[in-house]
């Protein structure tokens, strides 16, 4: 009889699928949506549908009953958001109350341990539907009696749900004994970890702001690093008055995701190699002793240098992009022809840049 129920539901469950595929895609697109609203950085999100099988699985275990499975279960659509920090999680969980109708009671805060001296998997698990607001919307409406689990967690919690999935212990009493301290002290690491990578993001966080302050103020004796670099680049209007203007050039400047490091990385390189060791240097380097025009004059100059019939109508760069061409621009040829050695651009900017550098 149950093995004929089980087949029932999971005819019933194979009918609806695709609706319910549909639903995970559109909640996975919202959160896509959501984060980048919000500048969260994560480190992924992952998103499926149950399958049939394992839905048949799960309904027929000894001591599970259902009167309807297709609403008791609530990860037949289910995502997962990985983030960096502990304190993402609250933010992302607060933005998941804005933007779903959160249902606590099937929901759970699992990031936080009851008993400090258990170990075992850490996460945010919050059941969500669409909100009345957005099922007035057709596209919408077909999903109204819905659910979905999201799951929220650091990547260390992500890391140890993985290997304790591994190791296929779903409780400590399920642990041997001579495991059971090793286990803990794993646990413990991952824990401190987590909590001193959040130390080191809100550390961060002060140190631009002092970075910050002095170049505002006018203190640009700040060594060179990622960080002391992109607030300059963030607060220097002078770099900002050339960006704006290269437009009318030729130039189309390509965004920068927030994230993205590897090109403040490539500028600091350049700075070493050119041999420039404060914000202030490098200010000196790109602006003293030029008139108002020299900047767009050089970049007007280095795309009709770059243009061949060949190329596009426009040259794509990146922000940080334009000061490692200004910083190329400003410096000595030999000192230049080793910057470019080092930290290339592409083939065809490269020869541009080599043809306009000085002795």
């Amino acid at each position: 009889m149950e093995e004929t129920v089980s087949k029932d539901w999971g005819e019933r469950f194979r009918a609806d699928r695709p609706k319910y595929y549909d639903f995970t895609k559109e909640v996975d697109d919202l959160l896509h949506k959501i984060l980048a609203g919000n500048s969260i950085d994560y480190v992924n999100i992952e998103a499926r549908t149950k399958s049939v099988g394992s839905f048949c699985e799960k309904i027929s275990r000894d001591g599970k009953s259902y009167a309807d499975p297709l609403r008791q279960i609530t990860d037949l659509s289910a995502c997962r958001v990985i983030c960096y920090y502990n304190s993402d999680i609250d933010r992302i969980d607060e933005l998941l109350r804005k933007n779903f109708k959160v249902l606590d009671e099937y929901s759970e805060k699992k990031d936080k341990k009851e008993n400090p001296r258990e170990f075992g998997y850490l996460s945010r698990h919050l059941v969500v539907e669409f909100g009345a607001e957005r099922l007035k919307f057709d596209e919408y409406k077909r999903f109204r009696t819905l659910r979905a689990e999201i799951q929220v967690r650091t990547a260390l919690q992500h890391a140890w749900a993985a290997i304790e999935h591994k190791l296929q212990y779903k409780n400590q009493s399920e642990v041997p004994e001579p495991l059971q301290r090793k286990l803990f002290q794993i646990s413990a690491l991952l824990e401190l970890a987590d909590d001193e990578f959040e130390f080191l993001q809100k550390k961060l966080g002060v140190l631009r702001k002092e970075y910050q302050d002095e170049i505002e103020s006018g203190e640009q004796e700040l060594p060179i690093n990622v960080e002391s670099v992109d607030v300059y680049l963030l607060t220097s209007n002078a770099i900002e008055g050339v960006r704006s203007s290269l437009w009318k050039y030729g130039y189309s400047m390509a965004p920068q995701h927030p994230s993205a490091r590897n090109p403040l990385s490539k500028l600091v390189e350049t700075l070493q190699v050119v041999g420039i060791g404060s914000v202030s240097d490098l200010d000196k380097q790109l602006f003293e002793g030029k008139t108002k025009g020299f900047w767009t004059e050089q970049f007007d100059k280095l795309f009709k240098t770059w243009k061949t019939p060949e190329m596009p109508n426009k040259l794509v760069l990146d922000p940080v992009g334009v000061v490692r061409i200004m910083l190329i621009l400003a410096s000595k040829k030999t000192v230049a022809e080793k910057a470019l050695r080092r930290v290339p651009f592409g083939e065809s900017l490269n020869a541009a840049l080599k043809s306009m550098m000085v002795e």
